[in-house]
C-alpha cells in the first residue's frame, strides 16, 4: 500500500468540507421533501373531508327529492278527492242523489202519499 505524499492538509480540508456540504444538502433536501409530503397529506385529507361533505349533501338532496315526489303525489290525490267531494256537494245542492220518483220533486216525493191527510 502506497500513501501519496502530495496530499496536503488543505486537500483534506477541501474533501472534508465537500462531504459536510453534501450531507447538509441531503439533510435540507430531506426536510423539504418531508415538509412537502406533510403538506400533500394535509391537502389530501382536506379533499377527502370535502368530498365526504359533498356526498352527504347529495344524499340529503336525493332524500329530499324523493320526499318531494311523495308529497306531490299526495297533493294530487287530495286534489282529486276534493274535486270529487265538491262535485258531490254540488249535485246534492241541485237535488241529485236523493231518493226521488221524478225529476226535481224534492224530498217530499220520497214516499208515496197514501191516506186522507
Amino acid at each position: 500500500m502506497v500513501i501519496e505524499n502530495t496530499i496536503s492538509v488543505g486537500n483534506l480540508i477541501t474533501i472534508g468540507s465537500g462531504i459536510i456540504l453534501w450531507i447538509i444538502t441531503l439533510v435540507l433536501a430531506w426536510s423539504k421533501f418531508d415538509t412537502r409530503m406533510t403538506m400533500l397529506e394535509f391537502r389530501v385529507t382536506l379533499i377527502e373531508t370535502t368530498l365526504e361533505k359533498i356526498a352527504l349533501i347529495l344524499e340529503k338532496f336525493t332524500t329530499s327529492e324523493k320526499e318531494n315526489v311523495l308529497l306531490k303525489t299526495e297533493v294530487a290525490a287530495l286534489h282529486a278527492n276534493y274535486t270529487k267531494l265538491n262535485d258531490t256537494v254540488e249535485e246534492l245542492r241541485r237535488g241529485k242523489g236523493w231518493i226521488q220518483t221524478g225529476r226535481y220533486q224534492g224530498v217530499d216525493a220520497e214516499y208515496p202519499r197514501t191516506g186522507n191527510n
